[in-house]
């Protein structure tokens, strides 16, 4: 139950997929009364669903349940935090590869999977540290390479 409150202009852009109010003179009352008698026609075709869907964790699909199966290999790289809340419990064809920094050895791991024919990711999803400018170029080595 949300007691939010939309603007009607925020509704009709949302569920009718169209602007109204952004002319100069802002408001028009015809303008206005059609939007809202076509958010509650559609309203009674549709029933509830026929809503503002917010963006709660419960409406959020995590990316690697909506992948396509063909999209495989997946890897992904990053603090051993990150990996067990974003990747490890979502996913058990994803190849999690574990990286403090930009500065580890381990992101080396990230390239070859980019470059090699045989095995090429053809999903890499990398959280890396960076913790000053110095380290940008090894982060963009390790991207580009």
């Amino acid at each position: 139950n949300n007691s939010r409150k939309y603007s009607l202009k925020h509704l009709t852009v949302s569920l009718l997929k169209r602007t109204i109010q952004d002319g100069e003179s802002g408001h028009c009352s015809e303008e206005d009364a059609v939007a809202s008698l076509e958010l509650a026609i559609s309203r009674v075709q549709e029933g509830p669903s026929f809503r503002i869907h917010e963006a709660s964790n419960n409406n959020r699909v995590h990316l690697l349940e909506s992948l396509r199966p063909d999209v495989k290999p997946i890897v992904c790289i990053g603090p051993s935090s990150w990996l067990k809340k974003h990747v490890t419990p979502f996913s058990t064809s994803a190849h999690a590869l574990s990286c403090e920094t930009v500065e580890d050895d381990s992101r080396k791991a990230l390239t070859a999977w980019l470059v090699n024919p045989k095995r090429r990711a053809k999903l890499a999803w990398a959280h890396l540290r960076v913790r000053d400018k110095e380290s940008l170029p090894v982060l963009n080595e390790t991207i580009v390479s």
